[in-house]
């Protein structure tokens, strides 16, 4: 399958698209916000096409490697320990701090990736991911595919 630019920019504006409604992972719409501003985003764009439509293998594509050295992750706290309170008409949400350490109890931990690893990994959702869609559903219990009324293709992208 060859894939054109202008594909690649419809990829974008669906990870955009979910980044914006997603009030989780904040540091991912700095991350596509930093990567839209700089001068070489058209660039990048052309570099992720050429990229995906050679028949270089990965492991020998410095492209993808470096790409791949610069995937990292957040540590997000999830859980704070906090004191137990019998009453719970005593216990109030403020924004005034008690504590100068609170302690974690847990965490989420987040993939840090260079945006052209996620719009690879929405290309994949998008060609691949379909066909396994019913295979994991049954055991999803997080995101789902929306799928057209063929169900052979998530629906449009806008």
């Amino acid at each position: 399958m060859k894939y054109t630019k202008k594909e690649i920019e419809k990829v974008f504006r669906k990870l955009k698209s979910y980044s914006y409604y997603d009030n989780f992972f904040l540091f991912l719409r700095e991350r596509i916000a930093s990567f839209e501003a700089e001068n070489n985003f058209e660039s990048k764009l052309d570099e992720l096409v050429a990229f995906l439509n050679t028949n270089t293998p990965l492991e020998e594509s410095n492209y993808f490697k470096e790409l791949l050295s610069n995937i990292d992750y957040v540590v997000i706290p999830k859980k704070f320990e906090h004191d137990k309170i019998d009453d719970s008409e005593d216990f109030i949400i403020t924004n005034k701090f008690s504590n100068e350490h609170y302690n974690v109890e847990s965490c989420n931990y987040l993939i840090d990736a260079p945006i052209e690893i996620h719009l690879v990994s929405l290309l994949w959702i998008l060609n691949e991911g379909v066909c396994l869609n019913d295979t994991y559903k049954k055991n999803n219990y997080a995101y789902a595919l929306e799928l057209d009324e063929s169900k052979s293709k998530v629906g449009s992208i806008q």
